[in-house]
């Protein structure tokens, strides 16, 4: 009978578990080359989303030309998701001596500039989820 009780127990702990995750699947557009990582972060507040703070959730994927799929499963929240194009693979977003960017970039509210947490947050509560973030260079 306790054996019974621990399988029991140990099921709905994996039910409670996934059920506290979303998958999300981030379509990423405009990729222009091959070169380098596509990375996308998970951000959780405004010090993330500004590059403050590095993302808890994040992961990066050989780069594609054209349009890259990536997907991460996320504990349910409100977040903004940022993407970029490494090209130069250093796990940073490179910019000039005046901030500007020399990497391709987007938010999950695909402004062309950073935008403030409330305009790009997306609500995750269990069900899957994509979103569309189109790469934007930044013109000087």
């Amino acid at each position: 009978m306790k054996r019974i009780c621990s399988i029991i127990v140990l099921l709905l702990s994996f039910v409670s578990l996934y059920s506290q995750t979303t998958k999300l699947t981030v379509n990423v557009m405009g990729v222009k080359n091959n070169k380098g990582n596509i990375v996308v972060g998970v951000c959780e507040n405004e010090k993330q989303l500004l590059g403050k703070q590095k993302p808890k959730y994040y992961k990066a994927v050989p780069s594609k030309k054209g349009n890259v799929q990536i997907s991460l499963e996320v504990p349910n929240g409100t977040y903004a998701i940022v993407a970029c194009h490494d090209e130069n693979k250093n796990n940073e977003f490179d910019t000039n001596f005046l901030g500007i960017p020399k990497e391709d970039y987007g938010f999950s509210s695909n402004d062309g500039f950073i935008p403030k947490f409330e305009k790009a947050k997306i609500v995750l509560s269990g069900s899957a989820k994509t979103v569309n973030i189109q790469l934007k260079t930044f013109k000087n």
